[in-house]
């Protein structure tokens, strides 16, 4: 009789513990899917303006606003509420895979999104980021 109401306890708590890490891991897997979405707008966003100012970039994502994108919170971060990173001067004439906007912390299991200029959205871990970032920064550009 005991070894059942253990048993039984047991079970309890073990359920609690699991009923209390799946909103944890419900809400982080949500932010990352909302950050991936955010990303995905920017850079439609970002080519539609582009198309509309022959091919050059907003000097800033807030000149997106209201026209390209309705809220300014697409650009903030759902994990950490941190503001994305936008890297001004840039043109559709640059490289495919250059990074145009990005998250200032890994905050999704110590990666980060980033977003390309040809609209691609990609989660990379601090090495990775770093390369692309500087692979971007050293590419000569068309004037």
């Amino acid at each position: 009789m005991k070894r059942a109401i253990v048993a039984a306890v047991l079970a309890l708590l073990v359920l609690l513990v699991v009923l209390m890490l799946l909103p944890v891991s419900g809400f982080s897997r949500g932010a990352r899917n909302r950050c991936r979405y955010n990303m995905g707008l920017i850079g439609a966003a970002l080519g539609e303006y582009a198309a509309h100012h022959g091919g050059a970039f907003p000097p800033s994502l807030k000149h997106l606003v209201p026209k390209y994108i309705d809220h300014e919170e697409t650009f903030v971060c759902a994990m950490d509420h941190a503001t994305y990173t936008y890297v001004p001067g840039l043109t559709t004439a640059d490289p495919e895979w250059v990074v145009v906007v990005y998250e200032p912390e890994p905050y999704h299991e110590s990666r980060r999104f980033v977003l390309y200029r040809n609209g691609e959205v990609e989660l990379l871990d601090d090495g990775e980021f770093e390369q692309k970032l500087k692979a971007g920064r050293d590419e000569p550009r068309e004037p």
